[in-house]
């Protein structure tokens, strides 16, 4: 997880009024999430994938990245415009639990501009309940890139959401779906996505790698059934 340098951020409280504090805040947070986007990209765009599971057309692949450890890449096409993905994924963050069973909440904490906030999200047990409910704590970007979009994040640490007793917390490190076009017609995207976590806690690897590749097929699946019904347009 990255934390902001302590040296540069003063975070303000609600009652104060605007200042250079809370501008030097949002920058580095802007920074960081810049960096840890064109970071996961380049891990995403790099060699030395290694197949990990094969649904259909969909891939995940693994490799190892230091100094992160394994992380997943998921390839594959989804029958959405590549605008509705970033509305679904990013403006619409707070709404996923209400389509994707693998979470409980999202909460945008700080919203900081246009292409970018903050998120705490929950997460729900996996691997039949033997690894518990984890939280994490993420600043988010998206952009245009090309013909299509790219949407990332990194867990920060940030004031108003300090760990507690009831979640294992963990960390995400540069995280990205990179979405394009799949046809002429822009109707449906072809997306990557890094994942790129560390539940912490004490878990077997073995178990740490099922539970990520089902958590990243029950979440494609679960997009592409809410794509089909009305309740996101």
């Amino acid at each position: 997880m990255l934390a902001l340098p302590k040296w540069k951020v003063v975070f303000k409280s609600p009652c104060e009024s605007s200042s250079t504090s809370s501008v030097f805040e949002e920058r580095d947070y802007r920074r960081l999430a810049e960096e840890a986007l064109q970071n996961a990209i380049a891990i995403i765009e790099g060699d030395d994938w290694k197949k990990e599971k094969i649904s259909g057309s969909d891939i995940i692949y693994s490799k190892v990245v230091p100094p992160y450890g394994k992380v997943f890449k998921f390839e594959g096409i989804v029958p959405l415009p590549p605008m509705k993905v970033v509305e679904i994924l990013y403006f619409k963050g707070e709404e996923m639990h209400k389509w994707n069973p693998t979470v409980k909440r999202v909460k945008i904490i700080q919203k900081i501009d246009e292409y970018h906030d903050i998120a705490h999200v929950i997460a729900t047990e996996g691997a039949a309940g033997l690894v518990s409910s984890r939280d994490f704590v993420n600043v988010r970007i998206w952009k245009k890139k090309d013909s299509g979009y790219v949407h990332g994040s990194v867990g920060i640490t940030h004031p108003d959401v300090p760990v507690k007793a009831k979640y294992v917390r963990g960390e995400q490190g540069p995280t990205a779906y990179i979405i394009t076009p799949a046809d002429e017609n822009g109707e449906t995207s072809k997306l990557q996505w890094l994942l790129n976590t560390n539940l912490k806690g004490w878990i077997p690897q073995y178990l740490i790698d099922q539970t990520l590749s089902i958590v990243m097929m029950e979440y494609i699946n679960s997009l592409r059934k809410f794509s089909a019904t009305k309740a996101n347009v």
